[in-house]
């Protein structure tokens, strides 16, 4: 059986596919199989044979649900580098981070529904995020839809097809492809994860206008148990490339609130770029809520998050998640949830100290 898959090597995304008798429950098991799988490239059709690569390990993505279909995407990694490239074997672009696809033609291809053993293709187009959520409630923010502009085939069993518009790929075929809108893993949400070297801190500065100081992005760790749905375990840390060692009155650690503080009733911060009109820096008052009382607004409620109420709220932080919220000069809590009526809920800090001392690097 032949699975499209969507391969890093040498830091390049690869589009082939895979051909192995394998089962579909044995996929599940990717990673313990490795040693059975081969990737062909440099062919578009299932008759030949192409370039053979063998296969060193497989990396599926540590929070992947099989259910609901979250984070459904892994990386092959091949145990020699692929070093022919021609018109059929060069590295796929991947899209940028904030790029809007919605309206835009694409291309699915793949094999399922092949007589000849030729590659297949559809043209499609990017439906609205907002129409497919109609259609698929469990549809987030990581996932990307299509409609068809000229259907020609249907690929309902060839998960893991590419979705490419305009040489990017945006996409990876995750729900079965089948009735419209049609749902896609997209790319663009998990590249934070593969490109911590494009990401640069900048310290002591207050405003957007200025650059401070800068500083490179070795890795990020976000937690492994983390629930995009539920936004359980909504923490990760950042590791510098190199130390932060300027010290002045905008640039100091942070105290972290130790394991049983109770800040219920205190008064505290929320400091966030969202709505800034002019790049400074924004904050706002809002006061510690009690855990039972936001529990009743909250279900998904649990220990590990932390609620608040506004105090005299002058901002409103709707997309600006990961905001610090600190209180007498404690970082307390993580925007969590989205920031806008009320309570608001963010991850609990103090919930995740051992976390944070187990994964933090000197």
């Amino acid at each position: 059986m032949s699975y499209l898959v969507e391969i890093f090597s040498n830091a390049n995304l690869i589009d082939t596919f895979v051909k192995s008798e394998i089962t579909f429950n044995e996929i599940i098991r990717l990673e313990c199989d490795s040693a059975k799988i081969q990737v062909h490239i440099g062919i578009n059709s299932l008759n030949d044979t192409g370039y053979r690569h063998n296969v060193g390990s497989i990396n599926v993505h540590q929070n992947y649900d099989e259910l609901l279909c979250f984070n459904d995407i892994a990386l092959i990694h091949l145990s020699d580098p692929i070093n022919h490239c021609n018109v059929l074997v060069y590295p796929i672009n991947l899209p940028k981070s904030n790029k809007n696809f919605e309206g835009k033609p694409c291309i699915l291809s793949g094999w399922t529904n092949t007589t000849n053993g030729d590659l297949q293709q559809t043209e499609l187009i990017i439906d609205k995020q907002k129409e497919c959520a109609k259609r698929h409630w469990e549809l987030t923010d990581s996932h990307i839809c299509t409609t068809a502009q000229n259907r020609t085939n249907e690929y309902k069993i060839d998960l893991g097809a590419p979705l490419v518009a305009n040489g990017v790929q945006i996409g990876i075929a995750s729900f079965t492809c089948s009735g419209e809108p049609d749902v896609y893993t997209s790319v663009s949400s998990f590249l934070l994860e593969c490109d911590s070297a494009k990401i640069q801190v900048h310290v002591g500065i207050n405003s957007l206008n200025d650059t401070g100081y800068r500083h490179n992005v070795g890795s990020i760790n976000v937690h492994q148990n983390y629930d995009e749905l539920l936004c359980f375990n909504d923490i990760a840390l950042v590791h510098l490339s190199d130390p932060i060692k300027q010290r002045n009155v905008l640039v100091y650690p942070i105290n972290l609130p130790k394991p049983n503080k109770n800040f219920e009733g205190k008064p505290c911060l929320l400091s966030g770029w969202t709505n800034t009109t002019n790049g400074d820096l924004q904050q706002t008052e809002l006061v510690i809520d009690k855990q039972k009382e936001c529990a009743t607004r909250h279900w998904e409620l649990t220990d590990s998050h932390i609620c608040t109420t506004a105090q005299n709220r002058t901002n409103e932080y709707k997309n600006d998640l990961g905001a610090p919220l600190v209180a007498n000069g404690v970082q307390i809590g993580i925007a969590s949830f989205t920031c806008s009526g009320e309570p608001d809920v963010y991850t609990r800090v103090s919930s995740f100290l051992s976390w944070i001392k187990a994964n933090l690097k000197n």
